[in-house]
């Protein structure tokens, strides 16, 4: 009786978790609780719940509750570890998963899990073991072919990203994501044919598809036949269609920054800025951009206000890029005190993440920069030159360099950037050609 019991509290608990009422669920566990007291299901629902509530201590002593009761639980060790990530301890993290295979909690789930673990360790090829062992189980799983697609195309593996798309696409042919990824990368390989063949295919299956008339106008883009990559789009935007707004936007704001229209291509990233909201608040990557234009375009009081909102956002990235922002828009205005101020607190916020990811292209370029600005030159050039060796082929790095060069009177050597920059290719209306 007490079983059936502690079943139905278990199952009740389960269903309002699964329509987003946490709160509600951790009543019916912990009546199951009062029921069978010492159950390792009750204490795993009942962590699951105090997770979702954000209480992550609490799950994390509920999770050991389970374990006292029966040490081998591979699902409690697999929690645990989801609460050391949350908490920022991926080893841990990591080492709590392979505790949890270990005792025979081995799913697609839990390899998903510590692959991700592993990619935010920056140890792509680990991270890509476990997405394929996930796929070995599970090879229709979506969201594992997609993130697993993604990391080949971040490490600019794209030959093995198209041949993991054809996979998906063999294995989950409806699901959209994989024809239009596909798409992309044939188009960033130059393969501009293959990627169009492949659109057609894509609307075949999803003829109301209006993200494959995007990537057709991408490709129109790369193979820069810009009018009528521009005339495609914005008859895409004369339908209205909320679910693509964004992109739709941001393709246009981009035609227009490479036909170097200013006007247009701040009118449609501040349309993007004000109609395209995220639960309220301005998308990142649109903020970011519109205050690029805004820098170049030396509207300094409109950056401001922006750059103050972005700052606390949680992709460093962006985080650092508007202290960065900040700082020049105070001292192009003058503000030369709040502009050393601001400076030093950019140079401060990019050790903080370089420490953490020594990789981070962007920030140690932006902390040059800040350091450029507060006078440490030859500091800032060291540090420019450490990253070009980790990314030589980066124009934005090359502009930055050429920028500290300039200010510092060397033009020999700054003539010697812009040449490389011209040779690589670079056109930028990033970070540094902003300024």
């Amino acid at each position: 009786m007490e079983l059936e019991m502690m079943q139905e509290y278990i199952n009740q608990g389960n269903t309002l978790l699964s329509v987003g009422n946490p709160e509600q669920a951790l009543v019916y566990f912990e009546k199951a609780e009062k029921v069978m007291p010492n159950r390792v299901e009750v204490y795993l629902n009942k962590g699951i719940a105090l997770a979702h509530m954000e209480k992550l201590d609490d799950a994390e002593k509920t999770f050991k509750k389970a374990l006292l009761v029966d040490k081998k639980c591979g699902e409690a060790y697999f929690h645990m570890g989801c609460m050391a990530a949350l908490k920022g301890d991926l080893a841990q993290g990591i080492q709590q998963l392979d505790t949890a295979i270990v005792y025979g909690y081995h799913n697609a789930q839990v390899l998903f899990t510590l692959g991700m673990m592993y990619e935010e360790m920056d140890n792509p090829n680990m991270a890509l073991r476990n997405y394929n062992k996930a796929l070995l189980l599970e090879p229709v799983n979506v969201e594992v072919n997609i993130q697993k697609v993604n990391l080949l195309i971040q490490n600019q593996r794209r030959e093995e990203a198209v041949e993991a798309l054809n996979h998906m696409i063999q294995n989950c042919p409806e699901y959209f994501e994989g024809y239009h990824l596909k798409c992309r990368v044939l188009s960033e390989l130059g393969k501009y044919d293959e990627a169009v063949n492949v659109l057609e295919q894509g609307l075949k299956m999803f003829p109301e598809e209006l993200g494959f008339e995007i990537d057709k106008a991408r490709i129109l883009v790369t193979q820069e036949k810009l009018d009528e990559a521009k005339k495609a789009l914005l008859e895409l935007e004369t339908k209205n269609n909320e679910e693509w707004k964004r992109e739709i936007l941001l393709e246009l704001a981009r035609v227009y920054g490479i036909q170097e229209d200013a006007e247009r291509t701040k009118y449609y990233l501040e349309k993007a800025y004000k109609e395209c909201m995220v639960d309220g608040k301005a998308d990142e990557e649109v903020c970011y951009l519109l205050m690029s234009v805004y820098i170049a375009e030396k509207e300094y009081k409109k950056v401001i206000p922006m750059a103050k909102d972005l700052m606390n956002t949680s992709n460093e990235t962006y985080a650092n890029i508007a202290c960065f922002y900040n700082a020049e828009s105070l001292r192009m205005l003058g503000e030369e005190i709040a502009a050393k101020e601001a400076y030093e607190a950019t140079i401060k916020k990019c050790r903080a993440t370089v420490l953490a990811n020594p990789a981070a292209v962007d920030s140690y370029m932006i902390r040059a920069l800040s350091l450029h600005r507060t006078g440490k030159h030859e500091q800032a050039l060291e540090m420019i030159d450490y990253v070009i060796a980790i990314a030589p082929k980066s124009a934005e790095l090359h502009t930055a360099k050429a920028t500290i060069l300039k200010d510092l009177g060397r033009m020999e050597e700054m003539q010697k950037e812009v040449a490389l920059v011209n040779e690589i290719g670079g056109k930028l209306s990033t970070i540094a050609s902003s300024l």
